[in-house]
């Protein structure tokens, strides 16, 4: 997430909603412990779509909004990282 947040030159929201280059796994835990995730039989839906900080999060560890309804986790060729070359 760093290096993406690094070559990109971008921020995220961090604590206290100040923006920072440097995320902890402790802020992107504060960051989605409201998602919830519903589920039925083998589907599962979010239970309210996730904000524009969560999809930041989201993106610069190369993920789409899928890895919460998906039942299985994504394979290494799944993983989107963004090219900044």
């Amino acid at each position: 997430m760093r290096q993406y947040l690094e070559k990109t030159n971008s921020t995220l929201e961090g604590l206290d909603r100040r923006k920072t280059n440097r995320p902890t796994s402790y802020m992107m835990t504060t960051k989605f412990r409201n998602v919830l995730i519903l589920s039925s039989g083998q589907s599962r839906i979010l239970k309210k779509p996730l904000s524009p900080v969560q999809r930041n999060y989201i993106k610069a560890l190369g993920l789409t909004e899928e890895i919460f309804v998906t039942s299985q986790p994504p394979s290494l060729i799944q993983i989107n990282l963004p090219d900044t070359t």
